[in-house]
């Protein structure tokens, strides 16, 4: 693909090529930002563990395209409330 970039004869392929690369930086970027989120949710300060688990699998299926089933709400009756 970024041969394509280069070779200044296919003006048309260049422009599809750089319009999938720049999609795929922003997908990239995307799951990145997400990630990073993940790392410690909002919602695990203000909602326990339970909701933030549920958060970050929802934020994985809208990213990644695949479903995580779980049941975080069974955790907490397994868990000191100081864990929650």
């Amino acid at each position: 693909m970024v041969k394509l970039l280069a070779d200044k004869k296919h003006e048309e392929e260049r422009e599809r090529a750089r319009v999938r690369i720049a999609g795929e930086i922003h997908d990239t970027i995307r799951g990145v930002k997400q990630m990073i989120r993940g790392l410690l949710p909002p919602q695990l300060d203000r909602q326990g563990l339970s909701s933030a688990l549920d958060s970050v699998f929802c934020d994985i299926q809208d990213v990644y395209r695949f479903t995580i089933h779980a049941e975080p709400d069974r955790m907490d009756a397994e868990l000191d409330p100081v864990a929650q």
